[in-house]
């Protein structure tokens, strides 16, 4: 039997978790408040008034039009409870959550034809969570989302250290480049689905440094229990200055279920087996990574982290004198805040990796354990310039220590660009 998360419970909870939105004057905050508390008696008129007084005393947050909105709806004032979910539309945190609850009020007006047209907007946002209770309804409705979906992404950028060079870069280190990624999902039904990407990167002046990939994968989508998952087979290649680098052959599984309406975990596991380029044969051999996720509200925000664990079983690099090993243990952790700003989203990204490599060097009579430590740091800004396209800017920071003196580096990066997702 289908489960179908109740659209009053849906707002009700989602209610709660914009209550530290609240920064504002004193008496628009304690305006904010006392609607709260009302709300939590039952008392959506009072709840209303209050959030009214607050808006009206300055406050702007984007859980105070939430919440005003979730007030006026439980009141069947559809016409504020509207108001106060359009003035979240070009919010990327919240234009998810506020398209799907114009389509419960547009259903409640016995308008259907509107709600299927702001369900499907709100199943384009990619919010995951948002884009299964819109496929829900739009399926009690007869309709489904289009069976296909194109994302396109293209930016222009700086970087700092194109070659990993060791300890200090220089600037003969530095280039511009040039990024595009298109990623294509066909649904050949509603379990099985088809997918292919295609990435490059082309420097300005160090194209021995050019990279590319193209990958293709087959999946299968379906319901365990509370965890909706997929699974499915892969094959990716990728090139380095236009010659073959490698090659994955594997499968992938991912599981995501909610453990409250608002927060998300989520676990997954890929298994791959790598040919490499004739160039590059010391990379041969197995790569096995298991990931897992947690997703949050956080005020007018969303908290995520993931851990990443990588086992690899490569052939690695001998030489007469010489051993270097690609046959890392990684285990890799990343924490990010995705925030509204007025009509900006900002995520600031914090990660961490630690590289064991399991056999040690042998450079000449020396042997050397290689440790390698890397902090990433990562700063960017969206704003949505017209449904569906994004405009992004993106500074990285990554500094590698490592117990192998030529594999210590830093590099810096700066990107301009524009994202767009299609129907």
């Amino acid at each position: 039997m289908r489960t179908v998360i109740s659209p009053a419970l849906l707002l009700l909870v989602l209610f709660v978790a914009g209550i530290s939105d609240a920064i504002a004057r004193d008496d628009a905050n304690t305006s904010f408040q006392q609607g709260v508390e009302a709300f939590r008696n039952d008392d959506f008129l009072g709840a209303r008034d209050y959030f009214l007084r607050a808006r009206n005393l300055g406050m702007e947050s984007p859980g105070l039009y939430y919440n005003l909105g979730v007030a006026s709806y439980r009141l069947r004032d559809y016409a504020t409870a509207e108001d106060a979910f359009l003035s979240l539309q070009d919010n990327q945190a919240w234009r998810g959550l506020a398209f799907y609850n114009i389509a419960l009020i547009a259903e409640r007006q016995a308008d259907p034809q509107r709600a299927r047209e702001f369900y499907r907007n709100a199943w384009h946002t990619g919010d995951s969570r948002v884009s299964y209770l819109a496929e829900q309804a739009l399926d009690r409705l007869g309709d489904k989302p289009p069976g296909y979906a194109v994302f396109l992404s293209l930016s222009l950028g700086h970087d700092s250290n194109v070659t990993f060079s060791p300890e200090q870069s220089s600037a003969d280190d530095a280039d511009q480049f040039a990024n595009a990624y298109v990623n294509a999902r066909y649904d050949l039904n509603p379990d099985w689905h088809l997918e292919g990407s295609a990435y490059g990167r082309r420097n300005a002046s160090i194209n021995e440094f050019d990279t590319s990939f193209y990958d293709a994968a087959i999946r299968r989508s379906k319901r365990f229990g509370e965890w909706h998952g997929a699974v499915g087979a892969k094959v990716t290649t990728q090139f380095l200055d236009g010659e073959k680098y490698q090659t994955a052959y594997g499968s992938d599984a991912f599981f995501l279920r909610s453990v409250s309406d608002s927060t998300f975990v989520g676990a997954g596991l890929d298994v791959d087996r790598v040919q490499a380029g004739s160039n590059f044969e010391y990379l041969d051999g197995w790569r096995v990574r298991g990931h897992m996720r947690w997703s949050t509200p956080v005020q007018a925000g969303r908290l995520q982290s993931a851990y990443r664990i990588e086992a690899n079983d490569r052939s690695d690099l001998r030489s007469e004198d010489d051993f270097a090993s690609f046959s890392p243990l990684r285990h890799r952790l990343r924490l990010s805040l995705r925030y509204p700003i007025n009509l900006w989203t900002v995520t600031s990204t914090l990660g961490y990796e630690h590289s064991h490599y399991q056999r040690r060097y042998r450079i000449g009579d020396e042997r050397v354990q290689r440790l390698d430590d890397m902090l990433t740091v990562s700063l960017r800004a969206d704003r949505y310039i017209r449904t569906n396209w994004v405009l992004f800017g993106q500074i990285d920071y990554t500094d590698n220590d490592s117990t192998i003196a030529n594999n210590r580096y830093q590099r810096h990066e700066f990107q301009l660009g524009l994202e767009i997702l299609v129907p």
